[in-house]
């Protein structure tokens, strides 16, 4: 596995021993473990015999960007170097950056260690040490016997902080080392900043919240302009954390002395930090962030019909580099299918990707369209099992071939049985469904709530009257409302000595009528108990259905259903023959059951943790819209990318707040912050990593921190009862246990 280590240089007269530096990088980079992209941009013809003098060598590109006039970007060169790197891991190396082979080796080895290929949301600073002119020319001139001894020597220095040798450190510094993948979903730098400064600042905000590593700092928002860690405040010192911990291990750059430069119009300070702060804000607030990338190693162009306002655009942002060129573009825009025609056309469009385009009926006419003429689509929308989602280009749901028996129907090795197997038994046993449910209560307990007695149940989960698949795909029920008068006919002809029929409304649908002679489950009734104690289920075409497959329950269809198959779910015609099958013995193929959910969790589905927001339709039904997703595993076209998933936090006893005091000392400097309180508070509630081990609750990150340190001075003063209080926040658990147990040896002392 390579890193491509990406240099953005624009050569002049005023870059210091441009030709002696870089050489010296080609010279140190282990050809065998790293690719060597430059990103030359706008080098002037005067000087390109710098580059064209750098030789041949097997592991080293030149990407020539011809910018005409513009200011040198080092951050929109850095994004180039992504978008054209053909390693999945890179790693920003400026001009100026230091590193013997062996501390390229040191990064290699932390980057496998992290396994950044399969792990897309982990990221980490290589630390940079600003040297001094004696600093730079000690550096150079080093006489060690080895590489290894040497960087030993350099960090103990560094360590030792030798004034004369380094001038300042910089451990959350832009030598960021990212994964490819990742760095295209969240759109790289800014386009909004212009010349140099705070640039890589924004890239790391982004980038932290998706890998936090601990609370956020006090005054989070706040340039201290220092570089220290020993006081956990402002921006900089929370991005630190990020090159800490490989600074302890040895890895680290040194950035060596020049002169200062002077170029027009590129130092951009006080305007860009300005920016800056405005920046993060919006990204807290709305998870506002530049377009996604496109990623030019592969090779077609996809035209997303999009609203880029949206909050789809934003949580489908992590598909994005599977596209190759990105053009994003509203399906308003186009009156009909010709007029899309024209711009696929016109614009050499290879692909169109859709949200459900069933979602209305201009969509509809579009999608209809496009598969007609054969021309290249995706569908992109939610699944039916947990946190699924579904990217095909054969159609659908109902509609598409990539669940026809020939896609599925094949003998899985042990392995992929026990892989199935382990699913399913997390599924039948979790709690995570797709809507919100009730804590589970156990098959059990509903049986004796229900007073079931001997009698078989059939289980009658509800859709709503308006959503896709009950309108599109009604199939032989028709409608909602016409599956509803095969429930009643059902429950009118069943034995009520040996039959029960429960039903449950959709959660976000309060308005079906009632049908007489059923039962009706509490609408946050959790579905895998109700399933558990179905003999058999009816539905329209649901996602339960699928899930009740699951529990190896026999399943009949009223509706299309893209399960139904032979060994499967059974599809009826009408009411009667309904409850013709619901009187049968009906068995389910687990042979089968294996295959179809192997294929839907290795061909169909991706995965991703997501989250929502209530909201309500033009007719006043309620409606879920996505707010983001995590995915941690993409599958598309027969190829599966892992991404892993988000960290699971880092305990503030760890040695990496030692530098900022440790836990106490970090609630003492949170709880002190109290001008920024509401600030902290938006932190907090919109961080997309959230976790028990650093992550401080309560009214604001602050007032945590006040209510234990409080505590600790309280203590000394009023004894018995502070300690009491103090066991009570820090282990209520004990406190608890502690109280039950006084309170049963006071009550056996009454009664002696």
């Amino acid at each position: 596995m390579k890193v491509t280590v990406i240099i953005p240089l624009r050569v002049t007269e005023g870059l210091y021993q441009a030709e002696e530096r870089l050489s010296r990088i080609i010279g140190n980079i282990p050809s065998e473990k790293f690719n060597i992209l430059i990103v030359n941009y706008g080098t002037p013809k005067k000087f390109s015999n710098i580059l064209k003098g750098l030789g041949s060598h097997s592991h080293l590109k030149i990407l020539d960007i011809d910018i005409g006039s513009q200011i040198f970007s080092i951050g929109h060169a850095r994004d180039l170097g992504v978008q054209y790197s053909e390693d999945n891991v890179v790693l920003f190396n400026d001009i100026d950056f230091f590193g013997n082979k062996d501390m390229y080796e040191r990064i290699h080895t932390e980057v496998l260690a992290r396994d950044m290929v399969n792990s897309i949301y982990d990221f980490f600073c290589v630390p940079v040490f600003f040297l001094t002119e004696n600093g730079t020319k000690e550096t150079l001139s080093s006489s060690h016997n080895s590489e290894c001894s040497e960087n030993n020597f350099i960090h103990r220095k560094i360590y030792e902080s030798h004034k004369d040798f380094v001038a300042f450190p910089a451990y959350g510094s832009s030598a960021m080392v990212v994964n490819k993948h990742h760095y295209l979903a969240i759109g790289g730098h800014s386009r909004e900043f212009y010349g140099h400064g705070a640039e890589d600042y924004d890239v790391l905000h982004r980038l932290s919240s998706y890998y936090a590593k601990g609370p956020k700092t006090a005054d989070y928002y706040n340039n201290t302009k220092s570089n220290s860690i020993d006081n956990y405040r402002g921006f900089r010192a929370y991005f630190a954390l990020y090159g800490i911990d490989v600074f302890n291990r040895g890895i680290f750059f040194q950035h060596l002395w020049h002169p200062t430069r002077s170029i027009p119009g590129y130092h951009q300070t006080q305007r860009n930090f300005s920016l800056l702060e405005n920046l993060m804000k919006k990204f807290d607030q709305d998870k506002e962030q530049p377009f996604p990338l496109s990623n030019a190693n592969v090779k077609s162009k996809t035209l997303f019909l999009i609203d880029t306002k949206s909050r789809t655009f934003k949580a489908i942002r992590h598909l994005t580099p599977l596209f190759g060129s990105l053009v994003f573009m509203s399906e308003n825009l186009f009156s009909n299918i010709d007029s899309l025609l024209r711009y696929i056309s016109k614009n050499e469009i290879e692909r169109v990707f859709f949200l459900n385009p069933y979602g209305n009926e201009h969509r509809l006419a579009l999608y209809a369209g496009v598969k007609e003429r054969n021309i290249p689509f995706v569908v992109f929308d939610r699944g039916a099992l947990p946190d699924s989602w579904f990217l095909d280009h054969n159609g659908f749901n109902y509609d598409s071939k990539s669940y026809s028996p020939e896609a599925w129907q094949r003998k899985l090795t042990q392995e992929q049985e026990d892989e199935v197997e382990n699913y399913l038994f997390n599924l039948r046993n979790g709690e995570h469904t797709l809507e919100h449910n009730s804590p589970r209560k156990t098959s059990g307990f509903l049986k004796e709530l229900y007073q079931i007695g001997d009698r078989k149940v059939l289980f009658v989960p509800f859709q709503r009257p308006t959503d896709t698949v009950t309108t599109y795909f009604a199939g032989a029920a028709g409608s909602v409302g016409g599956f509803q008068s095969w429930v009643e006919y059902i429950a009118e002809n069943l034995p009520k000595e040996e039959w029960v029929v429960i039903c449950k409304n959709h959660p976000l649908e309060k308005d079906l009528p009632r049908i007489n002679g059923v039962l009706y489950a509490e609408d946050d009734t959790h579905i895998h108990d109700l399933i558990d104690l179905a003999d058999k289920v009816l539905l329209m075409n649901s996602g339960v259905g699928l899930i009740s497959l699951a529990f190896m329950k026999p399943v009949i269809c009223a509706s299309n259903a893209f399960y139904a198959h032979e060994g499967l779910a059974i599809p009826a015609f009408d009411a009667m023959h309904a409850q013709e099958l619901i009187n049968k013995d009906l068995l389910v193929d687990k042979r089968k059951v294996l295959q179809f959910y192997w294929h839907m969790l290795n061909r169909v589905y991706s995965f991703g943790h997501s989250n929502y927001k209530k909201t309500k339709a033009s007719d006043g039904t309620e409606r879920k819209i996505i707010n983001e997703i995590l995915f941690n595993k993409i599958n598309y076209n027969n190829k599966t990318i892992i991404l892993g998933s988000s960290t699971e936090g880092i305990s503030l006893d760890a040695p990496l707040f030692y530098s900022f005091g440790g836990r106490d000392k970090i609630k003492e400097t949170l709880k002190s912050s109290t001008a920024n309180s509401n600030e902290t508070k938006i932190l907090v509630e919109n961080s997309i990593v959230k976790d028990s081990k650093f992550h401080i609750e309560s009214n604001s990150v602050n007032s945590a921190g006040l209510k234990i340190n409080n505590l600790k001075a309280e203590n000394q003063k009023i004894g018995k009862l502070g300690r009491k209080v103090r066991k009570l926040i820090r282990t209520p658990g004990v406190f608890f246990k502690d109280a039950i147990k006084n309170r049963k040896s006071n009550t056996n002392i009454l009664k002696g």
